[in-house]
């Protein structure tokens, strides 16, 4: 099964459809459908498996945002282990519309599979040059294009360091600033926190935090 699908703090290049498939339609070739979860026989659910196609397998009991070791699903039907910068690994709910995620949470998460896209992480009011209040291990980001602050895993990358597979620290996110191209951890910004490099960029949706470009 996949790992690593585009990093949940990019945003995303296009917007999710208005509507889903009033029909059990597969995105890409195989029997199922990820979100609607038809096609399965009872006890299985639709995942995204090898050769990037839908497949039944038995359904688990992990709910959302259960951490989960790469390789291993035992997530809830419409769930999958998928990875969010190639080291961390969480269940992720399906979507095509805000509908199909839970309350608050938006589905702008972009994914390689056709009209597939991924729930994104819960709304929390965080900091995000200290991360305050956000777990130990974790970072508070600006998650596009609604501009709320989320937590996230935090990483190693410094302002400038490519972020396609390796988390950022505190204090930046992983953003594409080029059309997405290219992935990189930018330093955030605002009137009392200015760029050491750049200008600051309000392209996040918030209304005062941006990130130095």
């Amino acid at each position: 099964m996949p790992d690593t699908p585009p990093d949940e703090t990019t945003p995303p290049e296009d917007t999710p459809r208005e509507d889903a498939p009033t029909t059990c339609t597969p995105e890409m070739d195989g029997p199922c459908n990820v979100v609607l979860q038809c096609g399965c026989a009872a006890g299985e659910r639709c995942l995204m498996g090898e050769g990037d196609i839908e497949m039944c397998y038995a359904t688990g009991t992990d709910p959302l945002d259960t951490e989960c070791p790469a390789g291993t699903d035992n997530c809830q039907a419409q769930m999958q282990c998928l990875g969010t910068d190639g080291v961390h690994f969480y269940c992720m709910q399906f979507c095509y519309t805000d509908d199909d995620c839970p309350a608050e949470r938006t589905c702008d998460v972009g994914s390689p599979w056709g009209g597939y896209r991924i729930c994104g992480a819960a709304p929390v009011v965080c900091d995000v040059f200290t991360g305050t209040p956000c777990p130990t291990g974790q970072a508070c980001i600006i998650n596009p294009p609604g501009g709320a602050t989320i937590c996230t895993t935090a990483g190693t990358g410094t302002a400038g360091a490519d972020c396609s597979t390796v988390g950022c620290v505190i204090g930046t996110g992983c953003y594409s600033s080029d059309g997405g191209v290219t992935n990189t951890c930018l330093q955030f910004c605002d009137g009392s926190h200015t760029c050491t490099t750049g200008t600051c960029q309000l392209r996040l949706g918030h209304a005062t935090i941006g990130y130095c470009g």
